[in-house]
Protein backbone atom coordinates (compact mmCIF):
# COMPACT_ATOMS: atom_id res chain seq x y z
CA UNK A 1 0.00 0.00 0.00
CA UNK A 2 1.26 3.44 -0.85
CA UNK A 3 2.30 5.41 2.20
CA UNK A 4 4.74 8.08 3.28
CA UNK A 5 7.19 5.31 4.24
CA UNK A 6 7.09 3.89 0.70
CA UNK A 7 7.59 7.36 -0.77
CA UNK A 8 10.68 8.15 1.32
CA UNK A 9 12.14 4.67 0.76
CA UNK A 10 11.72 4.92 -3.03
CA UNK A 11 13.04 8.49 -2.99
CA UNK A 12 16.15 7.33 -1.11
CA UNK A 13 16.77 4.48 -3.57
CA UNK A 14 16.33 6.77 -6.58
CA UNK A 15 18.60 9.43 -5.04
CA UNK A 16 21.34 6.82 -4.76
CA UNK A 17 20.80 4.62 -7.82
CA UNK A 18 18.84 6.62 -10.40
CA UNK A 19 21.91 6.74 -12.66
CA UNK A 20 21.48 2.95 -13.11
CA UNK A 21 17.76 3.07 -13.95
CA UNK A 22 16.46 2.86 -17.48
CA UNK A 23 13.94 5.33 -18.89
CA UNK A 24 10.92 3.12 -18.13
CA UNK A 25 11.76 3.02 -14.40
CA UNK A 26 12.54 6.75 -14.28
CA UNK A 27 9.29 7.62 -16.07
CA UNK A 28 7.26 5.56 -13.57
CA UNK A 29 9.13 7.17 -10.65
CA UNK A 30 8.39 10.66 -12.01
CA UNK A 31 4.72 9.74 -12.44
CA UNK A 32 4.59 8.51 -8.82
CA UNK A 33 6.36 11.58 -7.40
CA UNK A 34 4.11 13.94 -9.35
CA UNK A 35 1.08 12.50 -7.51
CA UNK A 36 2.57 13.27 -4.10
CA UNK A 37 1.90 16.52 -2.26
CA UNK A 38 3.52 17.41 1.04
CA UNK A 39 1.25 18.39 3.90
CA UNK A 40 1.72 21.84 5.37
CA UNK A 41 1.59 22.75 9.05
CA UNK A 42 -2.12 23.61 8.84
CA UNK A 43 -2.87 20.28 7.14
CA UNK A 44 -1.24 18.47 10.06
CA UNK A 45 -3.27 20.44 12.59
CA UNK A 46 -6.65 20.18 10.86
CA UNK A 47 -6.44 16.73 9.26
CA UNK A 48 -8.55 15.76 6.28
CA UNK A 49 -11.49 13.58 5.30
CA UNK A 50 -9.23 10.50 5.29
CA UNK A 51 -6.90 11.38 8.17
CA UNK A 52 -7.32 12.65 11.73
CA UNK A 53 -5.33 15.69 12.90
CA UNK A 54 -1.87 14.87 14.26
CA UNK A 55 -1.13 15.29 17.99
CA UNK A 56 0.93 18.40 18.81
CA UNK A 57 3.97 16.43 20.01
CA UNK A 58 4.04 14.50 16.73
CA UNK A 59 3.79 17.75 14.74
CA UNK A 60 6.77 19.13 16.69
CA UNK A 61 8.81 16.00 15.90
CA UNK A 62 7.90 16.22 12.19
CA UNK A 63 8.98 19.86 12.09
CA UNK A 64 12.28 18.97 13.82
CA UNK A 65 13.03 16.16 11.35
CA UNK A 66 12.03 18.25 8.31
CA UNK A 67 10.29 15.23 6.77
CA UNK A 68 6.70 16.34 6.22
CA UNK A 69 4.08 13.66 5.59
CA UNK A 70 2.35 13.46 2.26
CA UNK A 71 -1.12 14.85 1.70
CA UNK A 72 -3.40 12.40 -0.07
CA UNK A 73 -6.88 12.71 -1.44
CA UNK A 74 -8.95 9.64 -2.23
CA UNK A 75 -8.29 10.12 -5.98
CA UNK A 76 -4.56 10.79 -5.68
CA UNK A 77 -4.10 7.83 -3.33
CA UNK A 78 -5.95 5.52 -5.72
CA UNK A 79 -3.83 6.72 -8.64
CA UNK A 80 -0.63 6.42 -6.57
CA UNK A 81 -1.47 2.80 -5.70
CA UNK A 82 -1.92 2.05 -9.41
CA UNK A 83 1.40 3.67 -10.30
CA UNK A 84 3.14 1.91 -7.40
CA UNK A 85 1.89 -1.47 -8.72
CA UNK A 86 3.12 -0.58 -12.22
CA UNK A 87 6.50 0.46 -10.79
CA UNK A 88 6.83 -2.84 -8.90
CA UNK A 89 5.85 -4.82 -12.02
CA UNK A 90 8.52 -3.04 -14.06
CA UNK A 91 11.18 -3.64 -11.40
CA UNK A 92 10.28 -7.35 -11.19
CA UNK A 93 10.46 -7.65 -14.98
CA UNK A 94 13.97 -6.15 -15.00
CA UNK A 95 15.05 -8.26 -12.03
CA UNK A 96 13.76 -11.45 -13.66
CA UNK A 97 15.56 -10.61 -16.91
CA UNK A 98 18.83 -9.92 -15.08
CA UNK A 99 18.48 -13.12 -13.01
CA UNK A 100 17.95 -15.28 -16.11
CA UNK A 101 20.91 -13.63 -17.81
CA UNK A 102 23.11 -14.25 -14.75
CA UNK A 103 22.05 -17.89 -14.48
CA UNK A 104 22.65 -18.47 -18.20
CA UNK A 105 26.21 -17.14 -17.91
CA UNK A 106 27.03 -18.88 -14.62
CA UNK A 107 24.70 -21.90 -14.84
Amino acid sequence: MTSDLVFYKVQGIMDEYSHLADSEVVDKYIEFVSLCRFAGYEDLRTGSSIQKPFPNDLILEIVKQKNPPLKWTANSLEEAVRVEKDFNRILLKHYDRARHSFLAKNG
